[in-house]
């Protein structure tokens, strides 16, 4: 998650102006209004579903869990991968479809659920399940339909997640997760 002071060091960096000092390095002056301190954000669930740190923490544990698992590198959460995840949920959840976005940017995985509360952890251990499919070959070379969650999750040079969810009217829960960089590399290995 994004640490106040982090979101603090944002706002006065997008707040203030810059100029070349005599030295020629670069100086940021920043305008009263930028220097204020932001409040963290809110721990209870949102009404509009918004993710909660409550959320992000064990969907986050849970990758790196796995991933430890492999010796591959922990990720990070990212809030603006989450903020990503949550958006195409949405979209997801208004059209009940459960396709991919073609987003060739963010590495991605899907789930869908009916059950009533379903969790971050619940989708990833569905990925992690798709390891009995998976024999060490490259990408392009097996059944991506019946690994490529597993791999995605575990890609080596992938450093950051956020996942989102968002419920249709029928009462299913689509849960979309972002990575960067993206994994899945035609004829590269996850580890």
């Amino acid at each position: 998650m994004t640490s106040v002071i982090s979101r603090v060091k944002n706002s006065v960096s997008h707040a203030g102006a810059s100029s070349m000092s005599p030295s020629g390095r670069r100086e940021r002056r920043t305008s009263k209004a930028a220097e204020r301190v932001i409040p963290p954000e809110p721990v209870q669930q949102q009404p509009d579903g918004e993710l909660t740190s409550t959320e992000a923490s064990p969907a986050l544990t849970a990758h790196n869990l796995a991933r430890a698992n492999k010796m591959v590198p922990k990720l990070s959460w990212d809030d603006r991968l989450a903020h990503d995840a949550e958006s195409y949920a949405k979209i997801l959840a208004s059209t009940g479809k459960l396709e991919h976005s073609g987003n060739e940017v963010q590495g991605e995985n899907l789930y869908m659920t009916t059950a009533e509360d379903a969790k971050f952890e619940d989708a990833i251990g569905q990925w992690m399940n798709e390891e009995k499919n998976y024999h060490g070959e490259k990408i392009g070379e097996g059944d991506l339909q019946a690994t490529g969650h597993f791999t995605q999750c575990l890609w080596h040079s992938t450093t950051h997640v956020g996942m989102g969810k968002a419920k249709s009217g029928s009462g299913k829960t689509y849960i979309v997760a972002r990575y960067s960089p993206r994994g899945n590399i035609q004829g590269g290995k996850p580890f």
